[in-house]
């Protein structure tokens, strides 16, 4: 997590590019800031597979900061850098042992880049975070790394993204996923003159667990769910504001070499503000940044369950 603090002071960089991107380009910068907080709900075969005691936590409550910084470059290239921070509160113990298997913080720094046209964007997009686990050895603490290509085309009220890639993650103990491809579609429906939004939001992803076994296990991602923002009339230091309100279900299968099947699922739901700069509109702001980076930090803090 310091790694992550440490390097989200790049943001302040943007500030200098700004200025020099301001005088190539008519195109306004976009900067946001997210503010969240929220529960996941663990239900599935796997929650306290292991037996007695029960020691894995079932229900967490959320809480979230995060920012985005998008830059054009010139007339029609665009940067945009996104970093989020996220932790938990959960019991430290369950019937007197520690709580197992439980996610508990994570933090991410991502960097977007592309070519904006008048219709849409098409780009490449990387990225590194760092996921912590309730155990107290920290022997599934993960660092990760995510890469892969993103675009999304608007007509009319509607904005259709599209993202692929691959993510992977290293642990000590390797309970949480390697080599996993993911792929994602985003819709977002824009209503009252761009001032309200509905957002769809489903991704499929495949992988592995144990990567030390002789037969790693295989791991199977589903994730959908919706938001909806809405604008208010109130300015923030000059910043347009907005509150949403969104829901998700997450479900992780993992297969091991007999053909047995876990799974796990999390339901997690949030509410939360935005402020910005740069935009008037929530379609303005669609229109001019690249689509969000999937939040793989949650999938690879569900995944020690499975284990």
């Amino acid at each position: 997590m310091t790694k992550i603090l440490g390097m989200a002071v790049s943001v302040l960089a943007l500030s200098a590019v700004g200025a020099v991107a301001d005088s190539l380009t008519s195109r306004n910068m976009i900067f946001e800031g997210d503010l969240s907080f929220g529960q996941i709900s663990r239900s599935g075969t796997a929650v306290n597979s292991s037996g007695s005691p029960l020691a894995e936590i079932e229900d967490v409550t959320t809480f979230a900061i995060g920012g985005l910084a998008a830059v054009p470059l010139g007339q029609n290239l665009l940067t945009q850098i996104e970093v989020d921070l996220e932790g938990t509160d959960y019991p430290s113990s369950v019937g007197g042992e520690d709580a197992d298997d439980t996610y508990d913080a994570s933090g991410s720094l991502g960097l977007q880049f592309g070519y904006q046209f008048d219709q849409g964007y098409v780009g490449g997009f990387a990225g590194l975070g760092t996921v912590d686990s309730s155990d107290t050895d920290g022997e599934q603490d993960a660092d990760y790394t995510i890469a892969g290509l993103g675009g999304q085309w608007a007509t009319g009220d509607w904005l259709i993204g599209a993202q692929a890639g691959q993510f992977d993650s290293d642990a000590e103990d390797p309970e949480t996923p390697s080599d996993v491809t993911f792929g994602r579609i985003i819709g977002q429906r824009f209503f009252n003159d761009g001032q309200s939004k509905l957002l769809l939001d489903v991704a499929f992803a495949e992988g592995e667990q144990d990567a030390d076994s002789d037969t790693p296990d295989e791991m199977q991602f589903t994730r959908y769910g919706m938001e909806f923002e809405q604008m208010l009339g109130v300015d923030m230091f000059g910043g347009t504001t907005s509150v949403y309100g969104s829901a998700y279900h997450l479900d992780i299968a993992e297969t091991d070499e007999d053909g047995d099947i876990d799974r796990a699922n999390d339901l997690s739901v949030g509410l939360g503000m935005r402020i910005r700069f740069g935009a008037n509109s929530l379609q303005d702001r669609a229109l001019g940044t690249a689509p969000d980076l999937p939040d793989v930090a949650r999938w690879i803090g569900a995944t020690p369950v499975l284990d």
